[in-house]
């Protein structure tokens, strides 16, 4: 996996970090950093407790990874603390994924 919500300085085979996109959809472990409540303020700009929306996938969800419009992985199914863990499918760089993962590994 390339790494949630996090970019290196270095490549990963021939794809520049710095131009990686991400897109999720799904459930989400809350952490300290973010809280919806911060979203009640009248000014956009305002300061505020949590500035920065940090979030860990937790449950079910679709996440993927993607070099402009080129998709590099893409991963539905279940979630635990950030992790593919549960049912789901992985496609990665072309091949499919399909079964039951734990920590991030495919299991069958």
């Amino acid at each position: 996996m390339l790494g949630f919500f996090k970019k290196n300085n270095k490549k990963i085979d021939d794809y520049d970090p710095d131009k990686i996109s991400l897109e999720y959809k799904g459930d989400v472990l809350s952490c300290g950093d973010y809280e919806a409540s911060t979203l009640n303020r009248d000014n956009p700009f305002s300061n505020q407790e949590y500035p920065y929306h940090m979030f860990i996938p937790n449950g079910f969800g679709k996440i993927i990874y993607k070099d402009e419009n080129k998709i590099i992985e893409q991963y539905e199914g279940e979630f635990k603390a950030g992790q593919y863990n549960g049912k789901g499918k992985l496609i990665f760089k072309g091949k499919v994924f399909e079964g039951l993962f734990k920590e991030n590994k495919f299991i069958e």
